[in-house]
């Protein structure tokens, strides 16, 4: 069992009970757990089995292979809704188990389990043992199959309530009406629907309380400090995008008279006032509220626009748009390549060289995001570490290695009637002259195979596989003295074709 989350993580004690009940548990180091190339190699190596991650971070391990087989064979997810293209990638892996895990900290996190499977629509499942689970309406009555309700969780899991916060506590843990030993069920405060098999489907929030990668944040917490923040006259906190790119955005109104700028003002003097009050506010969050809580980026707005009933009007809040106005622009093609690389990840429209990913909106997953574009642009990448201490593009182009980025890229051309043998094709070719019936290049593989084998279908995908791929269709007749590659059309063979039955013919596949 590999051990992938923060010990910070309410769900981080999950992989313990797994040593606890024998398994072998393997504890990944941070700088491997946050980096999905690394992580999936290292889950190889290690023959690791069972691995338990969020939704999110699950996506960018897919990408770098970890279905494919000799990976984990158990993947345990949490944190995060599933959403249905997910659950139907996992559900479609016949080597892999995938559980889908439910449970809030206040009873003792995983309260619900789902597997994963290709018949049902996503679902959080249903309570696990000396837990219950109730979809209540307003009135703390049982919802039929089909209806939406509040769920509650109950059993020996529900904590005794928040420390220190009594009014807090007798709101979120009330009695249990369908317990006769006085015990306290949790308000979860999320919606879901109850299947004709007890099985429940998520369907969100019953409140303001928003999911940012994995963690519960109330927006009215951020924005209660936002609004103590010196200079700020008013502030609102709302949540942008969804799934790995949820982010909180706070807009705020401030004592500086320039803030009666249109959005058409580009001088300098207002741009540098608005980075100046932006900065001001992400440090003051960061000093007073945890790192997944301070809001990603800042709109310095002239007022908080209001719906027709005085309600803060959220459609007519402007996106962000990236770092200050006073950017400075990119100095080099490596540096212009990663701005649009920057720009590209967090969703804005421009980024200065001396522009914060961080600050720009960018966290741990759009930042695994980028070091793939990275890596896929130039050859090369930073790791984890190298982006969060150099997270501008002035300080990311010093840490790529020189080179990166700079062979020419590969492009298709027409392909010339003559096409000599590459190095390792000429090495096949003498080998196969010097020797004709050596063995050395063939590879044995043996294949235990249940039921009745269709040959047919077998020939048949063996032809789509020479079809697809041109190397295995390629020999090498002579033109004059030397070897050239020819490349057969799909379905033709050298023993049969004319042109090859008088020449000594070599196949690179």
């Amino acid at each position: 069992m590999a051990h992938t989350a923060g010990l910070s993580f309410d769900a981080s004690w999950d992989p313990f009970l797994w040593m606890v009940d024998g398994h072998e548990l393997h504890l990944v180091e941070d700088e491997v757990r946050r980096d999905p190339q690394r992580l999936v190699a290292h889950l190889r190596e290690h023959g690791l089995e069972a691995v338990e991650t969020t939704p999110s971070f699950v996506r960018a391990l897919l990408a770098e292979g970890l279905a494919e087989p000799g990976g984990p064979t158990v993947v345990a997810l949490g944190g995060e809704a599933v959403d249905a293209d997910l659950w139907n990638t996992l559900a479609a892996l016949e080597h892999v188990t995938a559980l889908n895990l439910y449970g809030p900290t206040e009873t003792t996190v995983d309260s619900l389990t789902a597997p994963v499977t290709p018949d049902r629509h996503p679902h959080i499942g249903v309570a696990v043992a000396n837990s219950r689970a109730y979809v209540l309406d307003a009135g703390l009555r049982p919802v039929p199959p089909g209806a939406t309700g509040e769920l509650y969780v109950s059993g020996a899991s529900v904590a005794r309530g928040y420390l220190g916060r009594p009014g807090l506590t007798a709101e979120r843990f009330v009695a249990d009406p369908f317990a006769a030993d006085g015990s306290r069920m949790y308000r979860t405060g999320d919606l879901v629907s109850p299947g004709a098999d007890h099985a429940l489907r998520f369907l969100g929030r019953a409140d303001d309380q928003v999911k940012v990668r994995g963690v519960r944040v109330e927006p009215a917490e951020v924005e209660a400090v936002v609004r103590e923040c010196p200079g700020v006259r008013r502030a609102a906190v709302i949540v942008v995008g969804d799934g790995a790119d949820t982010r909180l955005v706070a807009y705020v109104v401030t004592d500086d008279p320039s803030d009666a700028a249109t959005a058409t003002d580009t001088d300098a003097a207002t741009a540098t006032a608005t980075a100046t009050a932006t900065d001001a506010v992400r440090a003051y969050a960061s000093e007073r509220l945890p790192a997944f809580m301070v809001p990603s980026a800042t709109v310095r707005v002239p007022e908080l626009p209001l719906t027709p009933s005085g309600k803060l009007d959220r459609a007519a809040l402007p996106l962000p748009s990236g770092g200050s106005g006073s950017r400075r622009a990119p100095r080099d093609e490596r540096e212009r390549r990663l701005c649009a690389l920057f720009a590209e990840a967090v969703g804005v429209e421009g980024v200065g060289v001396d522009d914060d990913f961080f600050a720009l909106g960018g966290h741990s997953l759009l930042a695994t995001r980028l070091i793939g574009r990275i890596r896929a642009e130039f050859g090369a990448a930073p790791t984890i570490r190298e982006l969060f201490e150099n997270p501008t593009v002035a300080g990311l182009a010093g840490v790529l290695p020189d080179g990166a980025g700079t062979a020419p890229r590969l492009e298709a051309r027409e392909r010339p009637e003559v096409v000599p043998l590459s190095h390792a094709q000429r090495g096949l070719w003498f080998l196969n002259r010097y020797a004709p019936d050596s063995g050395a290049y063939n590879i044995p593989a043996a294949l235990r195979l249940r039921g009745e084998l269709d040959t047919g279908a077998l020939r048949a995908a063996l032809d789509d596989l020479v079809e697809r791929h041109e190397t295995l269709r390629t020999v090498f007749p002579l033109h004059g003295e030397e070897p050239r590659q020819h490349v057969l059309a799909p379905g033709e063979s050298p023993s049969t074709s004319p042109p090859w039955r008088a020449q000594s013919t070599t196949w690179s596949g």
